[in-house]
């Protein structure tokens, strides 16, 4: 059943993403004909000191709205048949794909579920053109690659002139989020999870993990903390992969935690050295290797 309702999901993500790619493209092709007749109309000295081009224009003008309001009568029809199959699945979703205020969170154990999911709910997806319809944005388990979260430093001038401080809480609170959830949907013990906070800035957005005592250490902070972080992270790769291969995952050491493991990094790179990126990548997800966060 979940893998139908994430294929589902993904079937009406791809759907919204075709209708509206059309509306676009009949919209550009509609303004892209109406500079050329506009051009072709203004191309006569005659007609424009005269205005006899303006009947001209006035209808080139009526066939692009004409057309551009056909393609957004298709697009209304499409997204209001989406609309509707999203009010049936919406409800329909397990914990790990629905909006926190879902009623399934209700019926979910404190102790966790006994299986792992095989997908996250990470948000919702929605465009311009209807944004309130929501399409559950959902990721595969486990991730494929890291999650890079922006605050938005490099992003549009709007968001420069934003206040930075905010826009890094911001970011800092959303992986967070992310977290939790992805431990809510988890047995309990499943994940270890390890940040790494160089310059101790998070410090309060990470406070919910700190009290909930889900880390399997303190906060890394401090370059020093960086590189012990990922030598530990990188020898557990590496000795994981080595049993992998060697098809003896039972003889690991002792001391090599067998949990999945989720990495949080904020303010990258602050703290980081070349070595230090180097390594990150070396973590980075892929068999035996652990998630990330970054922001």
């Amino acid at each position: 059943m979940d893998e139908r309702l994430y294929n589902q999901v993904w079937g009406m993500f791809e759907d919204l993403a075709r209708a509206v790619a059309a509306y676009r493209s009949a919209c550009e092709f509609a303004d892209s004909r109406l500079d050329r007749e506009l051009d072709a109309a203004l191309s006569d000295p005659r007609h424009r000191l005269s205005g006899a081009g303006h009947p001209a224009r006035d209808a080139a003008r009526a066939r692009r709205d004409e057309l551009a309001a056909q393609a957004r009568s298709v697009l209304d029809r499409d997204l209001d048949q989406l609309a509707a199959e999203a009010a049936v699945v919406e409800p329909a979703l397990p914990a790990a794909y629905a909006r926190w205020a879902s009623p399934v969170w209700q019926d979910t154990p404190g102790a966790g579920p006994d299986e792992a999911p095989m997908a996250l709910r990470l948000g919702d997806l929605h465009l311009p053109e209807r944004p309130d319809l929501r399409i559950p944005m959902l990721v595969r388990l486990p991730l494929e690659r890291g999650l890079w979260i922006d605050n938005g430093r490099t992003g549009s001038e709007a968001a420069m002139a934003t206040d930075t401080d905010r826009l890094r809480r911001a970011a800092m609170d959303m992986a967070v989020a992310h977290a939790a959830r992805l431990l809510a949907v988890h047995p309990a013990g499943r994940y270890s999870v390890h940040v790494i906070d160089a310059a101790g800035a998070g410090a309060a957005s990470l406070a919910p993990l700190v009290h909930a005592g889900v880390l399997a250490g303190p906060p890394a902070a401090g370059a020093a903390g960086v590189t012990e972080t990922l030598e530990r992270l990188t020898r557990r790769v590496d000795l994981v992969q080595m049993a992998v291969r060697a098809g003896a995952p039972e003889e690991l050491p002792p001391d090599v935690d067998t949990a999945e493991q989720l990495l949080i990094v904020h303010d990258f790179p602050h703290g980081f050295d070349d070595r230090a990126v180097t390594r990150l990548r070396s973590t980075w997800p892929t068999r035996g290797r652990p998630s990330a966060y970054t922001c």
